[in-house]
């Protein structure tokens, strides 16, 4: 890899004990900058990242993921051209462990949006950490990442970005960022991203106080929502009377796909969460294939 001259590379080490410094000493000298800290949580590891960086833009990348190559040379000449444009991001792929070459979509280039985009972000968490390049004089208006939260950080980050006024723009083009999922990932993280994602949205409401504004956003919908995914995380972990319990809590603040959501917990009882997820699944997918096909479906879903 080769850096460009105007660019800084920044490493932060989160505590490692494999040698990293050296390695990189060794393969990039002076073009990256080393900085290693006491091992902590990723919000903590990305301020010390933005603490020490200088550069005008910032592009947030984790060990695991990657960047194709016209990323930050596209979404820094859009930036250029438009001053009034704080964040610029593109689509991404997926792909399964070190399978670089096989890629999927993510499926969520129908949430994205562009201007003000605090209320569609705040309904649908639709961007990963290196997806946008931001332009680092917002810095100034927010605070940095909240060391508090253990998982979603960068959705807190990207909602009080979206709070304070910037404008989001969406480049509909080819994805230029790929995302890792790892096959051995465990549902116990996924249950703490579920439980920090709800300690995000009850965030939103210090700082978004007034109750009319929070009724027209659904803010209660919205943490309802979450809570649903929660308890499904939890059922899926072994925890299923818990997960049951938070789910119906979900439901009864967020009734949207009620046949769905009511299947899910009656199957996930008998059948197990794993087997219950996959036959919800394939329910969803005959409907779509059926309004697809022009045939009346009848439900509530």
């Amino acid at each position: 890899a080769q850096t460009h001259p105007r660019c800084e590379v920044l490493v932060v080490d989160n505590g490692s004990t494999d040698g990293t410094g050296e390695w990189l000493g060794s393969h990039y000298g002076s073009r990256v900058r080393y900085l290693w800290k006491e091992h902590g949580g990723l919000a903590s590891g990305r301020n010390v990242g933005l603490k020490n960086a200088r550069g005008k833009y910032i592009q947030f990348l984790d060990a695991d993921d990657l960047l194709l190559p016209r990323k930050v040379a596209t979404h820094a000449e859009y930036l250029e051209s438009h001053p009034d444009v704080g964040v610029v991001y593109s689509d991404c792929l997926r792909f399964r462990d070190d399978q670089v070459s096989e890629t999927y979509e993510w499926g969520r280039r129908h949430l994205f949006r562009s201007g003000q985009v605090f209320e569609t972000m705040l309904a649908n968490a639709y961007l990963l950490i290196h997806m946008p390049l931001l332009a680092r004089s917002w810095l100034e208006r927010v605070d940095v990442f909240d060391e508090r939260f253990t998982s979603a950080e960068d959705f807190d980050f990207w909602l009080r970005l979206a709070w304070a006024g910037a404008n989001f723009q969406f480049l509909d083009g080819e994805p230029l960022v790929l995302y890792r999922v790892r096959s051995d990932s465990m549902s116990q993280s996924r249950v703490n991203h579920g439980q920090q994602t709800l300690r995000v949205i009850r965030k939103v409401r210090e700082y978004l106080t007034d109750r009319a504004e929070q009724r027209r956003l659904r803010l209660g919908r919205v943490e309802g929502g979450a809570r649903f995914v929660y308890g499904r995380a939890l059922a899926e972990d072994g925890r299923l009377r818990q997960g049951v319990w938070e789910m119906v809590r979900g439901l009864a603040a967020d009734r949207r796909d009620p046949v769905y959501k009511l299947a899910y917990m009656g199957l996930a009882m008998v059948a197990g969460p794993r087997r219950a997820g996959s036959l919800v699944g394939r329910l969803k997918e005959t409907k779509d294939l059926v309004l697809r096909r022009g045939v009346g479906f009848q439900g509530n879903g």
